[in-house]
């Protein structure tokens, strides 16, 4: 029965498919490079951690890289704005509580970015009605909450699931996050069945066991949409040995930084120009080094996340250097 279910649920999506490429929309360009992107977020182990979801999700506090001009687009797709005390009496019905038990999880539902440019209207109601509906199958009356988010730089599905069963030998309701989250494989095989469900639009499943490195929203933001004190830069570089050319270096870094922020935007000149200002600043490996700390000292983020950042700018650019390379040949 499983089996015959699965199989008509696969001749529904070719059938989508089918559809959805006779639509007036760049279906060939998306099928290149737009991937159905699906990422299992923060576990949260007490109604504190909650509160604070939800505070974020339905911006009941300032959100830094929200656009309060788009806030108003924003909508609630399952359950509603009480967030906390959604997740309160769907656990009612739970005997004990243990400290270390998963009360939540959040799940985020998006796509790449240049996905959502020009789609229209009736299409983006396609991929937020498939996708409430691949949650629902998966997770059941567990998901408890789903927003759609329009108000930051992508479009994105926000859902908090509650991860509760029966358990019928003790005859009462559990938490068992293992049992949805347990192992990576099992991780793994939701990005496979999402990346299936996710097809017909022109979706494609990334690629298994990548070494993609991600960099939290929150951290990103920090670094490249907050000013640069100047003040607060000389403070921390005055003790350095090469305190002027750090200095220098850390203005530098940044402004390379916010340029990489709209690289889709730029020109191939452009691109080339940054590709060289970025290599130039490797040059000197110490100083740069020490720029790293300095920025981690500034903006109170890990040096970690700035590599991470770093390295996801040099590979965007390197790939567009090659790309020039391969068009003068």
């Amino acid at each position: 029965m499983e089996k015959d279910n699965r199989l008509q649920k696969d001749n529904r999506l070719r059938e989508d498919h089918r559809l959805f490429k006779n639509k007036n929309i760049r279906v060939a360009h998306y099928y290149s490079c737009n991937f159905a992107i699906l990422r299992f977020g923060k576990k949260f182990k007490s109604l504190t951690e909650v509160k604070a979801y939800e505070n974020h999700s339905e911006r009941k506090k300032e959100v830094l890289n929200a656009d309060t001009k788009k806030t108003k687009d924003n909508k609630i797709l399952i359950g509603n704005a009480n967030v906390l005390d959604t997740v309160k009496e769907h656990l009612k019905d739970i005997n004990k509580i243990h400290v270390n038990n998963v009360l939540a999880r959040e799940v985020l539902l998006t796509a790449s970015p240049q996905f959502f440019n020009n789609l229209l209207p009736q299409d983006k109601e396609k991929w937020i009605k498939t996708n409430i509906e691949w949650l629902q199958g998966e997770f059941g009356d567990n998901l408890v909450y789903a927003s759609l988010h329009e108000d930051e730089s992508t479009t994105h599905i926000s859902a908090l699931i509650v991860p509760k069963f029966y358990n019928e030998n003790k005859k009462t309701y559990t938490l068992a996050a293992k049992r949805y989250f347990g192992t990576a494989e099992k991780l793994r095989e939701y990005q496979d069945i999402y990346g299936k469900e996710m097809s017909f639009m022109g979706l494609n499943r990334g690629v298994r066991f990548s070494k993609a490195r991600h960099v939290t929203i929150r951290d990103y933001y920090a670094l490249v949409n907050k000013e640069l004190d100047i003040n607060d830069l000389k403070s921390i570089c005055a003790k350095a040995k090469q305190s002027k050319l750090l200095e220098n270096t850390v203005i530098d870094l940044k402004n390379t930084l916010d340029t990489y922020k709209t690289l889709n935007k730029q020109t191939e000149q452009q691109k080339e120009t940054l590709f060289n200002n970025m290599e130039e600043l490797k040059h000197d490996k110490d100083i740069f080094r020490e720029a790293i700390k300095t920025m981690a000292k500034m903006y109170k983020i890990n040096q970690g996340t700035i590599v991470n950042v770093l390295r996801c700018a040099n590979d965007d650019l390197n790939r567009g250097a090659d790309n020039g390379q391969e068009r003068e040949r």
